[in-house]
This record gives C-alpha cells, structure tokens and sequence, in this order.
C-alpha cells in the first residue's frame, strides 16, 4: 500500500532529475515485474523453452522441495554464487521442512 508512494517519493529525492528519476523508477519497475514472472512460473507446470528461465526454476523449486538453507535467487543467481547459496544439488541433503518449513 505505501511501496509505491514511497518508491516513487525516492526516487525523485534521490535522483538528481526528473529524467534520471523516473528512468530509475521504470526500471526497478521492470526488475521487480520480471522478479514477480519468474517466481509465478516457478510454481505452476509450465516449463519455460529458454535454458535461462529452466535454470532459474530449477533453483527456485530445489529452494521450495529440497532445501530451503540454499538457491535464494528467483530472477537473478549472482548473489547466490558468492554466498556459497548454490551448491552442487546432489551434495545437499533434502530438509525435512522444506516443503512445511516446520508447520
């Protein structure tokens, strides 16, 4: 209710212009949209044709069906690499909370 007000309010106090503002507020827009696309399609059978969008699921679904500890990246993985989030899958053992997370 107050994200986008505040986002909006933000980005105009912080941006030096108004082009810069709003160029800043497309594309968090953007980012956000393709963040909230990538985790709809993580959970419903559709399987994505481009090896880009099949890889980003395939951690998404081992973060919800194997471990929740580990693949916390849903539109991007590059944080997940240097904070050792993204191991090989066959060296993690399945968490027993990961699909209830212990309710």
């Amino acid at each position: 209710m107050y994200s986008l007000p505040l986002l909006v309010g933000l980005c105009f106090l912080l941006a030096p212009t108004t082009q810069l503002a709003l160029t800043g507020l497309v594309a968090y827009l953007a980012l956000a949209l393709h963040y909230e696309w990538v985790h709809y399609i993580a959970h419903t059978r559709y399987t994505p044709k481009s090896e880009r969008y099949q890889g980003l699921i395939r951690n998404h679904r081992l973060h919800h069906f194997k471990n929740e500890h580990y693949w916390y990246g849903v539109s991007m993985l590059a944080a997940d690499r240097p904070l050792r989030t993204a191991p090989d899958p066959e060296s993690v053992e399945r968490s027993e909370t990961a699909r209830t997370l212990g309710i």
